[in-house]
This record gives C-alpha cells, structure tokens and sequence, in this order.
C-alpha cells in the first residue's frame, strides 16, 4: 500500500475467511478507500482499493480573483 501513488487503484483477490474480513478493515483503517468487493468464483473474492489523493498536493480554491 505504502508504494501507492495517490489516486492509484489496486485489485486484489482474497480468500474467504479472515483474509475477506480483515484485508478491508485494515484498508480502511489506513484511510484508503474501498472501491469495490464482489465474488469471483469459490471462495475467491476480487476487492479493489483506491489510495487518496495526497493532501500535501491539493488544495481548494475559494477566490481566484
């Protein structure tokens, strides 16, 4: 996760079990975003995440006069 770059997406596949329920939380936990998780086949689930924009480099316009 840490190579990421801002914005960038991953895609990966989990099993069921702990890895299905403890791979999402700690995504979240480390203030990724949760895209997307849907079942691939037996017990196999694709799930894809999202890295968020790096603060350091956005900024919001409130005048641009």
């Amino acid at each position: 996760m840490e190579r990421m770059k801002p914005g960038e997406t991953a895609e990966i596949l989990l099993s069921g079990g702990d890895a299905l329920e403890n791979v999402p939380r700690s995504v979240w936990e480390h203030g990724y975003e949760m895209v997307h998780l849907e079942a691939e086949g037996d017990n196999v689930y694709k799930f894809i995440m999202k890295k968020p924009p790096d603060e350091q480099t956005s900024c919001e316009v409130t005048d641009w006069r």
